[in-house]
């Protein structure tokens, strides 16, 4: 099942009503007609736009004079280009040229304005064009062999569709080769449903998890904490703290799982054997697995020299600058160091995250501005007296 927003001209609406009533047998269609009545119009179908995974535009002799099309067309491969990867499919249902937006896109003729055969073709690009990870695994690269288990019993217990699973350690599951990691993840975790953040002592010292942590939070419907190893919600980092997590030496946290994927994915659940046999075995597992050997299991227990011989170049230009320009000031704001010297928003709030949790600095909760939590970031009192401050 996809997610369609469907785009056309008022005048084509008899014909456009007749191909999305056949598709809504088995897509969720967003189209202003089935708009609730009172909603702010704009913002409805903004968000409508932005959360698709189909843009389905209907081109007739109108289009390329409607400005709201046109600008519909231009979120969509903004969209397309910067945001998720969303599936953009034109259908012509007159004898015209496509709009310049969609110019170098594969477009279907309808121009024959057969219900039944726009439907089927429209159906046909569906399934061609609109594969999308739908379910993202982050997780630290000391935790692959934990993150490969989990996604035997996923995929043991449920129906993953091909291409929508993202687990970056586990072959299969892995980027292609010569994909641009950095741009490739940014998109799909933008275009995911749901993120599982595998949290545990090796992941909440890894800058990248806390970064995609922070994509998630800002683009996921749904982003589920599993923890191992000692951490527990408390422990869950940054906007996602207070979410409900699940410890993954308890059963029931993995059949709550599948059930939440289940609903939340639309996939359907396997039976047989196989699946419970993974259930027992992954709790097993985990219930026997130690992470104390581990390198990173000590990070947060090395000293403050250890650490800063460690963290990234960015991450120790910004703590150089948090400690000269904290003097005489009991806490920095976010816009105090924005584009200082390692970004801004998600980026510099989840560096900040990592400095704290390897004990450099402290949060301050400044209570809300604009009815959005606001922080203050000050030096911890431990890494005062460790460089004499």
């Amino acid at each position: 099942m996809a997610t369609i927003y469907v785009s056309y001209r008022s005048t084509e609406e008899r014909f456009v009503r007749a191909v999305v009533s056949k598709l809504e047998q088995r897509h969720d269609v967003r189209i202003d007609y089935n708009m609730p009545a009172g909603v702010d119009w704009r913002s409805h179908q903004i968000e409508d736009l932005r959360t698709c995974d189909v843009f389905l535009v209907f081109v007739s002799r109108d289009t390329r004079t409607s400005d709201f099309q046109n600008s519909e067309m231009g979120g969509a491969r903004f969209c397309q280009a910067y945001v998720d990867s969303k599936t953009l499919i034109p259908v012509l249902i007159d004898r015209v040229e496509p709009p310049r937006p969609l110019a170098n896109l594969d477009c279907l003729d309808s121009s024959h304005r057969d219900v039944d055969i726009t439907a089927k073709d429209i159906e046909a690009a569906i399934a061609r064009r609109s594969r999308r990870i739908r379910l993202f695994i982050s997780h630290a690269h000391r935790d692959s062999e934990m993150a490969a288990r989990l996604v035997d019993v996923i995929t043991a217990n449920v129906d993953v569709p091909e291409g929508e699973l993202r687990c970056t350690s586990v072959p299969g599951y892995q980027l292609d080769l010569g994909a641009m990691a950095p741009d490739v993840l940014r998109r799909e975790l933008g275009s995911a449903l749901c993120v599982i953040a595998l949290l545990t002592p090796n992941s909440l010292a890894n800058d990248w998890v806390l970064f995609e942590l922070g994509a998630a939070w800002a683009n996921v419907k749904g982003s589920i904490p599993l923890l191992a190893g000692g951490p527990e919600d408390r422990d869950i980092p940054g906007p996602l703290r207070g979410a409900a997590g699940g410890q993954l030496n308890n059963p029931d946290t993995l059949d709550r799982l599948l059930d939440q994927l289940q609903r939340t994915l639309g996939w359907a659940a396997r039976s047989g054997l196989v699946a419970p046999s993974k259930r027992r075995e992954f709790v097993e597992y985990m219930r026997t697995k130690t992470f104390a050997q581990d390198p990173a299991d000590g990070e947060l227990k090395a000293g403050f020299a250890a650490k800063r011989a460690r963290i990234g170049a960015r991450q120790g230009l910004l703590l150089d600058y948090l400690t000269n320009k904290s003097t005489g000031r009991a806490y920095l704001t976010l816009d105090d160091l924005a584009d200082k010297v390692a970004g801004n928003g998600n980026e510099l709030y989840y560096r900040l995250e990592q400095l704290r949790l390897l004990g450099f600095v402290n949060k301050v909760d400044l209570g809300e501005a604009a009815g959005e939590p606001s922080f203050g970031w000050a030096l911890s009192e431990k890494y005062r007296r460790d460089i004499g401050r």
